[in-house]
């Protein structure tokens, strides 16, 4: 029964079920129980859930503080891929925030404090109108082929299914549809109203317009793709919030490409708070992007962050630099 706990003793649980209503004389066969398990902090982690300290020794599943099949599998496919790519000599298999569930799991893990166990919940992702079921083949695709994943057969119908999405959206991009055409889809409000002949993509950024029904009604020569439909459908409606979302997401994409070295001294960079130096030191974020999803990094903290780093790194040439020069002169003067 929803929360009757079966996770105490069995001599507590044999009282109280009696208590319930018509159970005063039940029996117990098997007393009720409960699972513990321990974890590791998964910001000890790199996004390819490699241990930082132990290089060569990949986590995944319960043991990165998370909950849920789906949760597990996912990390797997990561840890595994980026266990053989480093066996193999190849580049990690990455996966980001705005291109797949996994990349925000594997994000969220590696960057924020999991003080209970994670489940991914789809209000997790910042980028939810890129992350569609309708568009998952388009953003996945090619990273599956990339990586060798897909058998010839496979790699056929992706192409195939890439150019019958092309059609679809060069049809409502270049098909003039007239009034006698459009009409009979319209409600009575707007038939009266609509005299002109108008492209296929405008009317359907109309909210009572749907995309299987211009099809049929401009005689489209991919009638039956419904899937394709539904999801060129989304792309168009929302176009305005899906441009947004792609900027934010570049935006953030440059933010990753200003890397942080893993021996940069955060403490020592006394422009930023408190907080931000000491969970910058903990969490050990590998770019700036990364740095900007911690909690308790404020943006102000972010662009300290980047003239600190800037600051250090010329420090650290010009010491290096004068360490050469040092140890030349001195092999000069032995010689």
């Amino acid at each position: 029964m929803n929360g009757l706990s079966t996770s105490l003793p069995a001599d507590v649980q044999d009282q109280f079920l009696r208590t319930v209503p018509g159970l005063e004389r039940a029996r117990i066969t098997q007393a009720g129980y409960a699972i513990e398990y321990d974890y590791f902090p998964p910001h000890q982690l790199r996004h390819t859930l490699e241990l930082r300290e132990v290089p060569g020794l990949f986590f995944a599943g319960q043991v990165n503080g998370t909950t849920g099949y789906e949760e597990a599998a996912g990390q797997g496919l990561v840890a595994g891929a980026n266990a053989a790519a480093k066996v193999l000599g190849r580049p990690p298999f990455l996966l980001e925030r705005d291109q797949a569930y996994i990349g925000v799991l594997v994000d969220d893990l590696v960057t924020k404090m999991v003080d209970e166990p994670y489940r991914l919940f789809t209000s997790r992702a910042e980028f939810r109108l890129l992350l569609r079921q309708d568009n998952a083949v388009e953003r996945l695709g090619p990273v599956a082929r990339e990586w060798g994943l897909l058998t010839e057969t496979q790699e056929r119908a992706l192409e195939d299914r890439s150019q019958q999405r092309r059609r679809v959206v060069d049809w409502f991009k270049e098909t003039t549809l007239g009034p006698d055409v459009v009409r009979p889809l319209l409600t009575d409000e707007a038939r009266a109203t609509f005299m002109d002949s108008v492209r296929a993509e405008d009317l359907l950024r109309r909210p009572d317009m749907d995309a299987a029904d211009l099809a049929a009604a401009g005689n489209a020569p991919f009638l039956g793709s419904t899937e394709l439909l539904r999801g060129v459908e989304v792309e168009v409606k929302y176009e305005g919030y899906v441009r947004l979302e792609r900027e934010r997401a570049g935006r953030l994409r440059e933010q990753a490409e200003f890397e942080l070295p893993a021996t940069a001294p955060f403490m020592e960079f006394v422009t930023l708070s408190r907080e931000a130096r000491e969970k910058l030191t903990r969490i050990r974020p590998s770019n700036l992007a990364q740095a900007g999803r911690i909690a308790g990094v404020s943006p102000a903290d972010l662009q300290n962050l980047i003239l600190e780093i800037k600051r250090w790194r010329k420090a650290v040439t010009k010491d290096a630099g004068e360490s050469e020069a040092f140890a030349e002169t001195e092999k000069l003067q032995h010689t």
